[in-house]
């Protein structure tokens, strides 16, 4: 209990106070007008780029399309769960019979996806090339993209 309430008093400073500080801050040396357009600036630049990194990181998302898997070869179907998968122009194509649940991580073991796919064919956009590890029910499969 002592834990949890540490935690929620660094998050009630971190929430009211350092906003409160910065607005104090401006007002403080809002006649130098040169700081405080320098410190608008700062704070602009800073809340785009806050902005930019929640855009970037955001979760990958598996999407249904209405067509065949692209160029399988021999060894893209895993003969015991019937899973296809490709890939083609930075998407990981899975085309299953049956709902599946599929995991993609990257190459460390990070967490990329994590969804539960209708049987038929599904695509997830990767935007970074690399190798990734595909899990679709009882597959693993090595993805390079």
């Amino acid at each position: 209990m002592k834990n949890k309430n540490a935690s929620y008093v660094i998050q009630h400073i971190a929430a009211h106070l350092c906003p409160a500080f910065i607005i104090a801050c401006l007002r403080k040396w809002s006649r130098n007008r040169k700081f405080a357009t320098e410190m608008r600036q700062l704070l602009t630049i800073l809340v785009v780029t806050i902005c930019a990194i929640a855009a970037s990181s955001a979760t990958p998302r598996w999407e249904g399309v209405d067509m065949p898997v692209p160029e399988l070869s021999a060894d893209s179907r895993d003969s015991d769960s019937n899973i296809d998968v490709s890939v083609k122009d930075g998407y990981v194509y899975v085309a299953t019979p049956r709902k599946v649940t599929v995991k993609l991580f990257t190459i460390l073991g990070q967490l990329i996806s994590e969804a539960t796919l209708d049987a038929g064919t599904h695509r997830l956009r990767i935007s970074a090339r690399g190798v990734y590890i595909l899990k679709a029910g009882t597959s693993t499969r090595r993805v390079t993209i």
